[in-house]
């Protein structure tokens, strides 16, 4: 064997293993998955999809270039596995008329120990939306809004001195009448409830922030309140809104079960993937914010918006509502 070839054949063997340790992190994967609600770990790989992807389509180049065809045919399984996940997201049903009124939304979770109070400000400003919602408000960021001197009326604040503080604005005395509102699992995250008088239109408004899934607790007390919400929801005989950083992907089980339960149309059908968290980490990035709504409630523009200092990036739409 001559030094060309013998590189080649070295050059074939890393590819090989290359694809070997793709293909099994994104085959595995699948076994966690199908057990996500069994043990709230396994729950966490249901959030990356796409990360799986570009690892197996690694592993599908690597396996070509070596000539393993058919382990090559067998990534293909697991990479149609997560990828229809991803795919589903850009999958747009036909919108039907609306009509001329828009309802513009902001979702922001400042991050608490963020300090470019400026940038927040601005971006706040500059996207012209009816309703605010702003998360991770501690008593340091209340007073901070409330010098900020925004084109917004403070219409009910529930500062807190960890990361579940909560804020709601409007612009014109859009909102009748607004509560905070607590699960019943205790130290879990406030939500804000409203009601919204949107161009002679009322609203039922749910803005909320559940706990992160950082360990049982955390994960359970999500799911409770995303129950409890839904629950919410399904009473109601006005168009609802939820909004809010929910701490879970629409790959997750239990995202799914609140659509099921509640009754309501995520905003992101149709819009693509729209990654928001985290910053500062992109090759981890998926989407956690998120708005729900009535099905004669339409998106007609949900945008992801740019670094503000926060390990979240603002949620934007634009909703109407359908003729009917």
């Amino acid at each position: 064997m001559n030094a060309t070839s013998a590189q080649s054949f070295s050059l074939r063997r890393v590819c090989a293993f290359t694809g070997h340790l793709g293909f099994a992190a994104g085959a595995l994967t699948l076994i966690p998955i199908s057990l996500a609600k069994m043990w709230w770990p396994f729950e966490l790989f249901t959030h990356f999809p796409l990360q799986y992807c570009a690892g197996l389509l690694v592993a599908l180049l690597c396996y070509i270039f070596a000539g393993h065809w058919r382990l090559a045919t067998l990534v293909l399984l697991p990479l149609a596995a997560h990828g229809a996940k991803v795919v589903a997201l850009y999958a747009e049903s036909e919108k039907p008329q609306v009509h001329d009124e828009r309802l513009t939304l902001l979702s922001v979770n400042v991050l608490r120990f963020n300090e470019r109070y400026d940038d927040v400000f601005n971006h706040i400003r500059s996207q012209n939306a009816d309703i605010v919602l702003l998360m991770e408000i501690d008593f340091d960021w209340m007073k901070r809004i409330e010098q900020a001197q925004l084109p917004y009326r403070i219409v009910i604040a529930e500062p807190r001195s960890d990361t579940s503080g909560i804020v709601l604005l409007d612009r014109g005395d859009i909102v009748e009448a607004a509560k905070i509102v607590t699960p019943g699992v205790e130290f879990t995250a406030p939500s804000i409830e409203a009601t919204l008088c949107w161009r002679g239109e009322r609203m039922a408004f749910m803005g909320t922030h559940p706990s992160p899934p950082k360990g049982e607790w955390g994960a359970n007390a999500r799911n409770v309140q995303l129950a409890e919400i839904a629950e919410w929801a399904k009473k109601q005989t006005l168009p609802v809104v939820v909004i809010g950083d929910l701490n879970l992907t629409p790959f997750s089980p239990y995202f799914r079960d609140f659509v099921d339960e509640s009754g309501l149309v995520s905003s992101h059908e149709g819009f693509g993937y729209q990654w928001s968290w985290p910053v500062e980490i992109p090759l981890l990035a998926i989407p956690i914010d998120h708005c729900l709504h009535s099905p004669f409630l339409v998106t007609l523009q949900r945008e992801i918006g740019s670094d503000i200092g926060s390990d979240h990036k603002p949620l934007k739409l634009v909703l109407a509502r359908a003729r009917q």
